[in-house]
């Protein structure tokens, strides 16, 4: 230590002053970044308490959503509920039954742990609105089996009475043991 003070002593005042300066500016970033690092640890821990908050509310909530899909599985009739094809099927019935020029494109399949959700799409093209309108009905009339997600209608080109669209369904089918 002796050195050091030597070295202090033999300092001028303005070199001495510099170097107390230069070691408070030291002392003042140690801080801030000490304060930031502080900062963003805080930061962080309250992130992870909000989370792991949501999360126990959430794994609560367990017991009910098992009640509730209870329920809802014993409302839902396991045979009115369509496979893939039986899907297709039943769409080219009901588009029959209501004489709509149409196509159907193969499902899209979802797999799930109780249920398999099936996607498909309808074209429909130079059909006048009134069986648009009861292939509508048709499809209301299946539901909660099948369901409309979107519908996207044009005038035909060469005769505005008759309609083009395109429908967009989803249907579930209940899986054996479900």
């Amino acid at each position: 230590m002796k050195p050091i003070q030597q070295l202090y002593r033999r300092m001028s005042l303005r070199e001495k002053v510099l170097l107390t300066a230069f070691l408070w500016v030291l002392v003042c970033i140690g801080f801030i970044l000490a304060f930031d690092g502080v900062g963003k640890t805080w930061t962080e821990w309250q992130t992870w308490s909000r989370n792991l908050k949501e999360q126990r509310d959430w794994l609560a909530l367990g017991p009910t959503v098992d009640t509730q899909l209870q329920e809802s599985l014993q409302r839902f009739n396991p045979e009115s509920t369509f496979n893939s094809a039986a899907l297709v099927g039943r769409i080219d019935g009901l588009a029959r039954q209501t004489s709509v020029n149409h196509d159907i494109s193969t499902p899209r399949t979802q797999q799930g742990e109780k249920f398999e959700f099936h996607t498909m799409r309808v074209s429909i093209r130079n059909t006048p609105m009134e069986k648009w309108l009861a292939f509508a009905g048709k499809l209301e009339a299946e539901s909660p089996y099948i369901n409309l997600e979107s519908v996207r209608l044009n005038a035909d080109n060469r005769n505005p009475e008759l309609l083009d669209g395109q429908l967009i369904l989803k249907s579930f089918e209940l899986k054996d043991g479900g």
